[in-house]
């Protein structure tokens, strides 16, 4: 009982005591000018640290080294895993420089020279001698350091511990605080208490650890050195509310110096065969000191600040040590378990987790640099204005990053959408986030690209500027056009209204919307022939969009809704796919149109091919037989999928430039994706017609767009001052490499063509699902997606089939600047 009323009595003696010497020195050296940091690293971290002094060198005047290593290397420990981590979940720590370059390094150097020092299990006389000498020459180079800071330095301390609140503070300051006598007697008068509370720390520890027949050297890691750290606890966390993370952060730092040069090296220096060091000590709680040190290295590097989340990794890690503690003072069997836990699971996890951290903190450093770099000299580089922030312009974008050039991205949407999978929207396998990523996430780490959110109206290329529908006229020097292409009624503007096409994500919304409330109203309709009517749908366009949503469609219907209704039958819908050409999907082999022909059918899905649209109305299709014959086909929902015309951007490029422009609306150009006379201004993706090798014409495929901007992007660095590897006259001509193309019919059925060989079935839908999710923009869509379809693929479901909107009769679609609507290899 008294020695547990000693431990209380010195506990509360060292913690007023460390608060009256903190108040008094504090004062006193404020008024010297002294920045905050220099303060936490001397005058707070000295004084907080005064309780482990007095604890240490008396212990080793009473001959109980034991106790006073372990306070000070479980006070150390304490300091930066608690300490620190508390003080992190309080708020984010931001780390000084000046720390990262030589506290923190000189800390883990300490460690390292007092575990060499302990080799011999002994810290002798010159050794602790040597350390006092360290902490003397340390603390004048603090000085020194904060003599230099600025005289503004002094004001802004007092403004954070002098802020009068009251007449009577003012007062009080004026007869007290501020009288030089009463400064001195706070420090006195604080030291006086820190040595009594020392002294019956000590008497009420040891007692205590014989009487439990524990150890002293786990006794002054655990109680004694929390209970000497408590100072700087209160101190960090008091300073890390208060808006002080200078103060907290250089108490730790500047304690953890203390402790080894002065309260170590203090302990063994009175002493004259110095103090002896346990061997647990210096196998295991030394190394752990060293390896708390070292770690401090990367988290105070990675941005100079501690996260909350390296916060609680130091919280984890002080439990994790304490435990280790006890397990080995009880001798408890599952130590060894808890060992084999910590050393192959835990520390490893740390440590790659540590080394991804740095390695993402260069590279803020490095962006960081770069963008300083940009703003004093980002007005003078050449200005390249990319429109559409589709695949081909994204490319650009992205292959023009970090260059000297300024690049601004120009886009009415400010998502990059992910259109291969934009049928999966449309027919609830998706939620349109799951396809689409924020354009400015996308380039953050471009320092030199910027993301306007603006429409374009008009380019004049004379006055080499591009004009917005704001009225804003934006100059370039290296213009690239990427708007991408909208959905073609070959000169039928009409029929859209009643047969929407899939090019943005509103399309696939209203799609949806279509598609199941067209079930929803034959589940309510009484009518026979009516019912018919609402349960067919049409899709008209036999290429891979088309194929992808018959199929998507038929499974649906035939599985996803299968017991959902009760008064129909959802398998009985008719799905029915349209198609001119004598087969689907026209670009492939075909022998692979025939297998997916066959596996749309499959799913019950009627394939007409060699049929032709004559008139699209409000709930009835008009058709042209292959004989010719007309056929009147009611069917509520009718979708667009055959075909697509050029941004209208590109007729206004052809006018201006005098080059021609093809049925689709696509623009000549050169070579090299110029336009002929203006090789400043690149026309890629849908909008650019030109061909390959062989003169025939490039698809409107993802993969060319994404090539283009590549190319784009390397011309234009090439041409960069400074950078000069190539002119506009000898450019090298752009060169599409075809590596294949996929397309997927329904559930583990695809066809895929790639190179010489013909995938179809199983294996070719596992290839589309793999390059798919590699294509996505986003990690985080790629895990999402990727869990979606597994989840499907097991229940059949479909989470993503909600109504949403207006009625389609209100909706004004608008054509998106996006490009290809499939994805190759």
């Amino acid at each position: 009982m008294i020695a547990l009323l000693l431990i209380v009595v010195g506990l509360i003696a060292l913690v007023v005591g460390a608060e009256l010497l903190v108040r008094g020195a504090s004062r006193l050296a404020a008024s010297a000018g002294i920045s905050s940091l220099i303060i936490g690293l001397t005058v707070v971290a000295f004084g907080t640290s005064a309780p482990e002094m007095a604890v240490s060198v008396t212990s080793s005047l009473a001959g109980s080294s034991d106790v006073a290593v372990g306070n000070v290397t479980g006070s150390n420990i304490f300091n930066v895993l608690l300490i620190l981590g508390l003080s992190a979940l309080i708020t984010p720590l931001v780390v000084d420089q000046k720390l990262v370059r030589f506290d923190v390094p000189l800390i883990l150097f300490v460690s390292i020279v007092v575990w060499v020092f302990a080799y011999d299990l002994k810290i002798s006389q010159g050794e602790g001698a040597l350390l006092f000498a360290g902490l003397i020459a340390y603390t004048i180079r603090c000085l020194l350091v904060g003599r230099k800071e600025s005289a503004a330095v002094k004001q802004e301390y007092e403004n954070a511990y002098h802020q009068p609140e009251s007449t009577e503070e003012i007062t009080t300051k004026s007869s007290g605080w501020s009288n030089l006598a009463w400064q001195f007697a706070l420090i006195v008068g604080g030291l006086t208490l820190l040595v009594v509370g020392a002294h019956c720390l000590v008497e009420g520890a040891t007692t205590t650890a014989r009487s439990l027949g524990v150890s002293e050297l786990v006794i002054g890691l655990t109680i004694v050195a929390a209970g000497t750290s408590l100072p700087e606890l209160a101190t960090s966390l008091v300073a890390a509310m208060r808006g002080e993370r200078d103060i907290a952060v250089g108490n730790v730092i500047g304690s953890n110096l203390f402790n080894l040069l002065g309260v170590l090296g203090l302990s063994a220096a009175v002493l004259p065969g110095g103090i002896d060091v346990a061997e647990q000590a210096w196998k295991f709680d030394l190394p752990v000191m060293i390896a708390v040190a070292a770690a401090c290295l990367p988290v105070f590097f990675t941005g100079h600040r501690i996260s909350r989340g390296e916060g609680i990794l130091f919280v984890a890690y002080y439990i994790a040590y304490v435990v280790a503690l006890v397990l080995s003072a009880t001798g408890s069997q599952a130590l060894p378990a808890f060992e084999i836990l910590m050393i192959w699971f835990a520390m490893p996890l740390t440590v790659i987790t540590l080394l991804i951290t740095v390695a993402r903190s260069i590279d803020q450093w490095r962006w960081q640099s770069a963008r300083e770099r940009f703003t004093h000299s980002g007005n003078t580089l050449p200005h390249v204005v990319v429109i559409g922030g589709g695949f081909g312009g994204l490319a650009v974008a992205r292959n023009l990053g970090r260059t000297e050039a300024r690049v601004t991205l120009i886009d009415r949407r400010n998502f990059h959408l992910f259109q291969p999978l934009l049928y999966q929207v449309a027919t609830g396998s998706l939620s349109p986030a799951n396809i689409a990523a924020p354009l400015r996430n996308i380039l953050r780490r471009h320092w030199n690209v910027s993301v306007r959110l603006e429409e374009v109206a008009d380019i004049d290329l004379a006055r080499k500027s591009v004009l917005l529908a704001d009225g804003d006229r934006v100059p370039f020097d290296y213009l690239v056009v990427a708007a991408g292409v909208r959905h073609s009624y070959f000169g039928n503007g009409q029929w859209e209204p009643a047969a929407p096409g899939l090019k943005t994500i509103e399309d696939a919304t209203e799609i949806r919307r279509r598609i199941l409330s067209a079930f929803e109203a034959a589940e309510n309709e009484t009518d026979a022939s009516r019912r018919r009517q609402l349960l067919t749908f049409v899709i008209v366009g036999g290429g891979p969009t088309g194929v992808e949503l018959a199929g998507s469609l038929a499974e649906i219907a035939r599985h996803t809704m299968e017991f959902e209704f009760r008064r129909i039958n959802p398998s009985s819908a008719q799905i029915i796919l349209v198609e001119a050409a004598d087969r689907i999907l026209g670009m492939y082999p075909p022998e692979l149109s025939t297998k997916a022909q066959t596996s749309l059918e499959r799913l019950g899905v009627s394939v007409r091919c060699k049929t032709r649209v004559l008139q699209v109305e409000e709930g009835l299709l008009t058709l042209a037989s292959p004989t010719g014959e007309e056929e009147l086909l009611p069917a509520t929902t009718i979708l667009w999928a055959a075909g697509i015309e050029a941004s209208p951007l590109a007729k206004r490029l052809g006018e201006q430039a005098g080059v021609a422009i093809d049925r689709a609306g696509r623009v000549a150009v050169n070579s090299d994706l110029s336009l002929d006379g203006f090789p400043n201004v690149f026309v890629i993706g849908d909008m650019a017609a030109c061909s390959d090798a062989d003169g025939k014409p490039l698809p409107g495929i993802a993969p060319v767009a994404m090539q283009q901007g590549k190319y784009v992007a390397k011309v234009i660095r090439d041409e960069l001052p400074g950078r000069v590897v190539a002119t506009a006259d000898k450019r090298e001509p752009f060169h599409y490499h075809h590596q294949g193309s996929l397309a997927t019919i329904g559930r583990s059925a695809a066809v895929a063509h790639i190179g010489g060989w013909q995938l179809s079935g199983f294996l070719a839908w596992t290839l589309w699902l793999v390059i798919h999710i590699a294509n996505l923009s986003q990690f985080e869509s790629r895990i999402l997606v990727f869990v979606q379809w597994i989840w499907s693929f097991i229940t059949f479901g479909r989470s993503a089939r909600l109504i949403t909107g207006v009625h389609h009769d209100a909706i004004a679609p608008q054509p998106e600047s996006h490009e290809p609507d499939q994805v190759n290899v």
